[in-house]
């Protein structure tokens, strides 16, 4: 950490102890548990509701695409938008053939 000579000793996990999760996942590895393969395989099964389908694919769909960024709104483009004018079709017409409208 910048700005302390010796930064406190006592903040997070000690180096090379097993987080919580990892300890699960150690041990869910050991029963052969692997919930990825199993949401897999309820979606050909008849006995699953199109409910659970659902829900299983919305929750798979997240770790096999990239979520889309937000959109970042360009303040001019959308204050020209505000005050755009609108124009009857003979006012373009007449703009289009070089006669400005009276």
């Amino acid at each position: 950490m910048a700005g302390y000579a010796d930064p406190p000793k006592s903040r997070g996990r000690p180096v090379g102890s097993v987080s919580k999760f990892g300890t699960v996942r150690t041990e869910l590895e050991k029963l052969n548990f692997n919930p990825l393969k199993d949401l897999i395989g309820m979606l050909g099964k008849d006995e699953t509701s199109e409910k659970s389908r659902v829900q299983i694919l919305t929750l798979l769909v997240e770790y096999s695409y990239a979520k889309p960024k937000p959109i970042e709104l360009d303040e001019e483009a959308a204050a020209a938008e505000r005050t755009r004018i609108t124009m009857s079709r003979e006012d373009l017409i007449a703009i289009a053939k070089g006669k400005p409208s009276e």
